[in-house]
């Protein structure tokens, strides 16, 4: 029967007092066909027992929908460490071509940093962002870093970064911004299917964690010394499939032109611009360069003049 205006599904008045009283979903087999949860509300007030009611609804769907959503397998957040893991390498990769190229490569200076955040990463690995630690001296997670090879110079560049990665998390969380770090999280779970629950989000973020940790330990282990002896090549790993989601759009750094020049960009693949050498005043010319702009510019006339 279609319930009339003003009318809460579930609410049933029974003398004096409300009742909320409920089908309880097929999904639950152990309550058996037809049956009904009823519960007394002890209100007389209609618009306060409306409000109650429409709460009770709201949990009562949430329970329905919840069993239905996967929960991450073993076999899914697998495949987003060997993801995560594989695109860190490659990010130190470029960095270290990038070194070898300002004859930096093999500076202390570097390997400090990748020890500095594999650490970092570590702990967010293993106590989460939620928690404000305590890294002084004498406290638990200063006696672990220790432990873990970090110095002493090390805890309070790796303190700060972990107030750093907190503070974007105890954002995410507020629903104030979407971060890089969810953006990736997010990323990870649509490329092996994983549904986007609050349970799945946490067991995807600790899993990223340990990948970055594992490869920036990694690489502040190597001493980047050449070696002229053709080493054994790695066994190739199997690649991982993935679905098909699009990358999340990351900015370019572009050096810099001199004055009055432009690069043509495309950080943003829906838009193309090209920017060329500035002309002298009143005169255009025709801009085909571009695959989606159909517009060109003609030479200025004189006012009254049409082409």
């Amino acid at each position: 029967m279609a319930l009339r205006r003003h009318q809460v599904e579930n609410l049933v008045l029974r003398g004096p007092v409300f009742y909320w009283r409920a089908r309880i979903p097929a999904g639950f087999n152990a309550a058996g066909r037809n049956a009904r949860l009823s519960l007394s509300l002890r209100l007389s007030d209609r618009k306060k027992a409306s409000v109650v009611a429409r709460r009770l609804n709201a949990l009562l769907l949430q329970l329905e929908l919840v069993p239905k959503a996967r929960m991450a397998t073993k076999e899914q957040l697998a495949r987003i460490f060997a993801l995560e893991i594989e695109a860190m390498r490659e990010e130190i990769e470029n960095l270290d071509r990038m070194a070898r190229r300002n004859r930096s490569l093999r500076d202390p200076v570097h390997r400090q940093a990748d020890r500095q955040a594999g650490l970092t990463y570590r702990v967010l690995e293993r106590y989460g962002p939620w928690e404000d630690l305590d890294f002084d001296p004498g406290s638990e997670v200063y006696a672990e870093l220790l432990a873990a090879g970090a110095t002493e110079d090390d805890i309070p560049w790796i303190a700060e970064m972990f107030r750093s990665e907190r503070k974007e998390m105890l954002a995410d969380r507020a629903g104030t911004g979407r971060t890089s770090f969810m953006r990736d999280v997010l990323h990870r779970m649509a490329q092996v299917g994983l549904d986007d629950t609050v349970a799945n989000r946490e067991a995807a973020a600790e899993t990223i964690y340990r990948a970055r940790a594992d490869a920036w330990l990694a690489s502040a282990a190597d001493p980047r010394k050449p070696s002229l002896i053709k080493r054994p090549e790695p066994p190739t790993s199997q690649p991982v499939e993935t679905m098909p989601v699009p990358e999340p759009a990351r900015p370019r750094i572009l050096s810099a032109l001199p004055r009055g020049e432009r690069r043509r960009t495309q950080i943003y693949s829906p838009f193309c611009v090209e920017f060329l050498p500035a002309l002298p005043r009143g005169e255009r010319r025709r801009d085909l360069s571009c695959p989606r702009a159909s517009r060109s510019f003609l030479p200025a006339l004189p006012r009254g003049e049409r082409p």
